[in-house]
């Protein structure tokens, strides 16, 4: 998916900062492998993004993913047993994130809107789901919850009546509300109006003889007590209750993604609207994210409701993205790439802070680790200041040649500043053999004043 590159950093520097990127993740998961989850949810959620930017099956699946993706970050920050887990986890999913948005290329506006939609959408189907897991929760069960639900209309003939009526007026709003454009084009426009018209007679018929129908079977159980004993079934049976109950949920359903679809067809002036595949491909993905949350979880609400309520609300973040839409469709890639950057020499930065001591096996490859993603994000520093020039002049379609040969230069300088540090390092060490967090943060800043010195020496 993200293979074809339509616009933004030539394709041979996008290539040279996308190993740039796997570098600093393949560095950070030998820091910690827990890490790994967290790369590959980030990979997945930039092939997701980039689904947004096609036709409407495709933003369909793309909607029904993001909401997977986004819960498979949070569990991946979830599971670090430590706080600086947690905050390198974060790191390592902005790096691949990043890493496959400058390999995609920039997204266009329309492609921005419908990720924002998605997100919007996915985040307030979340915040519902956690907070029906909460009742259920407190409720004691499916099975209590599901119960009381049944019985809320009463016990007798009442309660069946009530939960038909219950029913039949919810698909007739459904019905109503739906737009005929979600089913027929505008040519079939007045026979779909004769349809529904005529669903919504038989409704308001089949309502009023199963109200007859129960009327003459009690007025028949005076004489005949086998009726007597079909009016206890029907009173009695959960069967009878379920279908009212489920037919007056889905009813409901469908009003909530009539009123949404109608909402955006209003709102939104464009030729092509995915407001169909957007919200039914999103509340289908957090469905699906619950469902394998539930299970890895061993089935506990408990734990799984407040997680879907931080989902819902990193989700809902998502149209902050739209506000932004015109500067990211010009700069996707460019700004994908300065944020890789960023996030690798953080990355060093955070791993080169655990550095104690260079007397054992894990302290020397905690500070290759650091030592690598720095070098890594310095690469990727120059690189993409050279790739936004070189799109500037000439465009994504330059020769790669000078590309490649401005590559090799920049990951020369960059990795000559390595072994310098490693021995600075050392020789560190010699005087304090356990280096304190000052003492680390000072050699890496002169890692980058080596770098960049080098860099305008030989300019």
């Amino acid at each position: 998916m993200m293979a074809q590159r339509s616009s933004g950093l030539p394709s041979t520097t996008a290539w040279a900062l996308a190993s740039a990127g796997a570098v600093g993740s393949l560095a950070l998961i030998v820091f910690d492998p827990t890490i790994a989850l967290g790369v590959a949810s980030g990979l997945v959620l930039a092939a997701v993004i980039s689904g947004f930017d096609g036709p409407y099956w495709r933003v369909a699946v793309a909607a029904a993913l993001l909401p997977v993706a986004i819960f498979g970050v949070i569990g991946a920050i979830a599971t670090g047993s430590q706080l600086l887990t947690g905050g390198v986890t974060i790191i390592a999913v902005v790096i691949a994130v990043a890493t496959g948005r400058v390999v995609a290329g920039d997204i266009s506006d329309r492609a921005l809107n419908q990720l924002s939609g998605a997100s919007v959408t996915a985040g307030f189907t979340a915040g519902l789901v956690g907070l029906g897991g909460l009742l259920v929760a407190d409720a004691g069960g499916w099975s209590t919850l599901v119960e009381a639900t049944l019985w809320f209309s009463g016990t007798g003939l009442v309660g069946v009546f009530v939960w038909a009526i219950a029913g039949a007026f919810a698909l007739a709003c459904a019905v109503t509300v739906l737009p005929a454009g979600s089913f027929v084009p505008p040519t079939d426009h007045e026979s779909y109006l004769e349809v529904r018209t005529g669903l919504l007679a038989a409704l308001a018929v089949s309502v009023v003889l199963f109200g007859v129908g129960l009327a003459g079977l009690i007025v028949a159980s005076w004489y005949v007590p086998l009726f007597g004993d079909v009016l206890e079934t029907i009173t009695t049976s959960w069967i009878v209750r379920g279908v009212g109950a489920l037919v007056t949920a889905l009813g409901v359903l469908l009003i909530v993604f009539a009123i949404s679809v109608r909402h955006s067809w209003l709102s939104i002036d464009a030729r092509r609207n995915a407001a169909v595949p957007l919200i039914a491909g999103s509340a289908l993905g957090v469905f699906i994210a619950f469902t394998l949350t539930l299970s890895v979880s061993g089935g506990s609400l408990e734990t799984v409701s407040p997680l879907f309520g931080l989902g819902s609300v990193v989700l809902g973040v998502g149209w902050l993205i739209g506000q932004a839409g015109r500067w990211v469709e010009r700069e996707s890639s460019a700004a994908s790439a300065a944020v890789l950057a960023v996030a690798l020499v953080a990355g060093g930065v955070v791993t080169g802070a655990t550095v104690t001591e260079l007397t054992t096996l894990e302290g020397v490859r905690t500070a290759a680790v650091s030592l690598v993603m720095i070098a890594a994000g310095l690469f990727a520093y120059d690189l993409s200041r050279y790739g936004r020039t070189l799109a500037r002049d000439i465009g994504p379609t330059a020769s790669p040649r000078p590309q490649f040969v401005r590559a090799g230069w920049s990951a020369l300088v960059a990795g000559l500043g390595v072994p310098v540090a490693a021995f600075g390092l050392v020789v560190a060490t010699l005087f304090a053999p356990t280096l304190s967090v000052p003492a680390t943060a000072a050699v890496i800043v002169a890692l980058g004043a080596l770098v960049i010195g080098t860099r305008l020496l030989f300019r």
